[in-house]
This record gives C-alpha cells, structure tokens and sequence, in this order.
C-alpha cells in the first residue's frame, strides 16, 4: 500500500514532505481525499470543456447560417426581382435558417430550396 500511497501523491502533487501521514488509516483517509480532489477536478475540467465545445458549434452554425442568407440576398440582388418578392424570399430564408437546423445540409442551390410557390415567381 505504500507503493500505492507515493502513486496517488506523486500523481496529485500534493506531497511536500512536511506533513505526512504515519499509520496505514492516515494514508488511507488522505487518498481518499485526493481521489476525490483530483476525480472533482477532472469533472470540472470536462464540464468547462463541453461548454466551450457545444459554444464553438453553435457559433460556427450561426455564421454558417449568416453566410447562407448573404449568398441568398446576392442571389436576389443579382436578378432584379420585384420588392415583394424579394422580401418573401428573404423572409422564408431568415426563417428558415433561425431554426436550429443542421446548416451542413443547407447548401442546395438557392432556387432548389425555394417552395415552388416562390419558384414559380
């Protein structure tokens, strides 16, 4: 159990040599408290990583989504379509792309997205 006992405090460097436990159930109290220090720890860190993770996906989609309805509005602007059409394209696009929806799918040509009520126009 010593071998075990210089493991677990090497491993969490919390061994100074100043303070050490003597008998067997001293060694044994303080592994057990720096298995749970270190077992926190590590929740904590996987936690604040998993934000940061889900945090830079969601905005990746965001921009992926802001750069799909500024090729829309280019594509508008290039055929000179009628205001009322253009304000109901773009607004079927801003709709759809606010939705949380996976934007990887989203790169079909802008006229084949379109309802054909729209397409028709």
């Amino acid at each position: 159990y010593c071998a075990i006992y210089w493991m677990i405090v090497t491993m969490t460097t919390t061994g100074f040599g100043d303070f050490v436990p003597q008998s067997l159930p001293e060694q044994v109290v303080a592994n057990m408290a720096m298995f749970v220090g270190f077992t926190f720890f590590g929740v904590l860190v996987a936690a604040a990583g998993n934000f940061v993770a889900r945090s830079t996906a969601e905005a990746f989609q965001v921009m992926a989504a802001r750069e799909k309805l500024q090729r829309v509005r280019d594509w508008i602007s290039s055929r000179g379509l009628s205001d009322d059409l253009r304000r109901s394209i773009e607004a079927y696009y801003s709709d759809k792309l606010s939705r949380k929806e996976d934007t990887a799918n989203l790169d079909a040509t802008v006229l084949e997205q379109l309802p054909s009520s729209l397409r028709s126009k």
